[in-house]
């Protein structure tokens, strides 16, 4: 069975803003107005968006071994990385021995 793809919140953006500026602009015939109602959905969805992504960074700290174990591999170096950054670990650059 095929895996369905879901759809990316930063896909959909660019789009809507675009079809919501264009009615405005319309429906009022004031281009500032489209512009400002483009801005103004990118802007709340650039704020959905970094408050989403706290919201998972959070989650992933309180990860307990069970939560770890049945992490992908992505998962699993997120959640190193930000333990990394919370006990300010360098990480060692990736020079091949050079």
């Amino acid at each position: 069975m095929a895996k369905r793809s879901k759809i990316k919140l930063r896909e959909f953006i660019g789009p809507l803003s675009g079809f919501v500026g264009l009615v405005v602009v319309a429906k009022t015939g004031s281009l500032s107005l489209g512009l400002s109602v483009c801005f103004g959905i990118i802007a709340i969805s650039l704020v959905i968006l970094i408050c989403l992504k706290i919201l998972k960074d959070v989650r992933l700290k309180k990860a307990g071994i069970l939560d770890i174990d049945k992490m992908s591999g992505f998962q699993f170096e997120t959640y190193l990385g930000l333990l990394y950054k919370q006990t300010r670990i360098q990480l060692p650059s990736h020079s091949l021995g050079r």
